[in-house]
């Protein structure tokens, strides 16, 4: 069964073996998160690695079972050959490195996801384990799909909002630390508070906050929303202190 994780690409030395343009495209997907690229082929599909092959090291020979793979942190095996590239994810596996296997993903281990890319979040879709096969081209339209979905949330939840929910979160974590039931209930109803109506009353223009002549770290008047989502924000069932379940 597969479990999704998120894994820091920066700094990680990454083998990628075979030249083509699958192999680029997972190596580009790499290079951008920060990773050393080592691309190990005999040749390689210039016009899909172009524009990247400046920053990737190049070993042009073929690979075999004697080639060191001791000090990768994950190899892509990305070659035209399917049975070369689950003898490579084996020799992976027996040796406790993350492998890629482009031809057959359940060989080695890791699955590098379709990413719906927005300016604050990022989505990940993967059809692999779906009944025991791939569906590329429902993927690519699922991900159309959640890239319009990710457009209008990001309207919604803008960089002035995360800015704001961001540094609301930091302050009650902060000032509830030894309070941890209160701080949960706060913390869940910033999450459902209205981004609009937040921004209204406590961003860094709000009339709240001149009339408070400026919050108390410069940016935001924490006081006023901590308030504001104990009595406002309680919803059916709180007390009248905007309490619930300590």
């Amino acid at each position: 069964m597969q479990v999704h994780l998120m894994l820091e690409a920066a700094g990680l030395n990454v083998l990628v073996v075979g030249g083509g343009a699958v192999a680029a495209r997972k190596a580009a997907h790499l290079l951008a998160g920060g990773a050393r690229i080592t691309l190990l082929s005999p040749g390689r599909q210039e016009a899909a690695w172009q524009n990247i092959a400046a920053d990737c090291r190049w070993l042009p020979e073929a690979y075999d079972d004697d080639f060191a793979l001791a000090g990768y942190d994950l190899v892509i095996a990305a070659t035209n050959q399917p049975e070369l590239n689950r003898r490579l994810a084996g020799r992976c596996r027996e040796m406790g490195i993350l492998c890629n296997c482009a031809s057959c993903p359940e060989a080695g281990g890791v699955v590098l996801p379709g990413v719906v890319q927005g300016q604050t979040f990022s989505l990940a879709v993967s059809s692999v384990g779906a009944d025991g096969g791939r569906l590329p081209l429902l993927t690519r339209r699922l991900k159309q799909e959640l890239g319009q979905f990710l457009a209008a949330w990001e309207e919604r939840y803008n960089r002035e909002v995360i800015s704001l929910l961001a540094a609301a979160r930091r302050r009650i974590v902060a000032d509830f630390a030894d309070r941890p039931g209160h701080k949960q209930v706060l913390l869940r109803r910033l999450a459902l508070a209205d981004p609009a109506e937040l921004l209204q009353k406590f961003g860094k223009h709000s009339d709240n906050r001149e009339q408070a002549g400026g919050s108390d770290d410069g940016e935001y008047d924490f006081s006023a929303l901590i308030n504001w989502l104990q009595r406002e924000q309680a919803g059916p069932g709180a007390d009248r202190n905007g309490g619930g379940a300590d």
